[in-house]
């Protein structure tokens, strides 16, 4: 597959109204394995081309909880054929990370690159060895790339792990240096620059929470407000349900001779209605 049709498989699975069918699925799969593995070969190569001047690389990362489905059979020795199987659903938290590299050739072209991976299941805990591995195990620093020049290190945690994490990244990085070394050490670590910040998003949400904790601790408002939302689900719920329907009956299109069939065509394919089908409806 070549570059211009991946870039429409994906824009053909991307659209919100697509409707996946098992094969789609393993292409999606598909896709975003080549993806990871691309875009971590393509920050190494960006590293390369920026040939000593400054690069910056952002990591953030954070916790959210996930649901899956799981399933376990236990058999049995004296009986083969006994097979008892089991199916449930479990909540697990999930450490979701990126990484973002950005940097200037010496011709003055920027270029940059994101890097993702998978959610890592904290099955074993959150702690700050926990968050500090998956890290480590996820994308190499600047000076690991052998980065010569400026490496500019940004980290973004929340806030709850921030303190402790932040100083093990600082004695972390006070050991980095590129390899091999071409210059003085001292005029290496100038050039390691390290800095980090407390997720701005996640203090903006907490603020929220405690501007509204005197409403919220009012414990029948909170069940008429749940009992209020509820209605409003149920009678959404009815109207999607019936809303094809209605449309089918009230809705007639008519010819508009107003634009010409080239506007009405990129309308239509700004919405996001696949070439073929606009031919159609033109």
């Amino acid at each position: 597959m070549d570059g211009e049709a991946l870039r429409q498989q994906v824009g053909r699975l991307s659209l919100a109204s697509a409707t996946l069918d098992h094969n789609d699925v393993l292409l999606v799969e598909r896709i975003c394995e080549a993806a990871k593995l691309f875009l971590q070969e393509r920050s190494s190569e960006l590293v390369r081309r920026a040939c000593g001047m400054p690069v910056l690389q952002c990591y953030s990362s954070d916790a959210t909880p996930g649901q899956s489905e799981e399933r376990f059979q236990l058999g049995s020795l004296l009986d083969p054929t006994a097979v008892v199987r089991r199916r449930g659903r479990c909540t697990a938290e999930y450490l979701m990370h990126c990484c973002f590299l950005k940097a200037c050739t010496p011709a003055g072209i920027t270029i940059a690159t994101p890097v993702f991976q998978d959610g890592l299941p904290l099955s074993a805990g959150k702690s700050m060895w926990h968050l500090f591995s998956a890290m480590r195990g996820f994308v190499k620093t600047l000076p690991e790339h052998g980065h010569p020049g400026i490496a500019v290190q940004f980290y973004c945690f929340d806030r709850g792990c921030f303190e402790s994490l932040q100083h093990k990244i600082m004695q972390f990085h006070a050991t980095l240096l590129p390899t091999p070394l071409a210059e003085p050490e001292e005029l290496a670590r100038m050039k390691q620059w390290y800095c980090s910040a407390a997720c701005a998003l996640h203090d903006g949400q907490n603020a929220l929470k405690w501007s509204l904790y005197f409403y919220m601790s009012d414990a029948s408002l909170m069940k008429n407000t749940h009992v209020m939302i509820a209605a409003l689900r149920n009678s959404y719920e009815q109207l999607a349900t019936h809303l094809g329907g209605w449309l089918q009956e009230s809705v007639v299109f008519e010819e508009d001779d107003t634009y010409e069939k080239q506007t009405w065509s990129s309308l239509w394919v700004a919405l996001g209605v696949l070439p073929q089908y606009v031919e159609l409806l033109l």
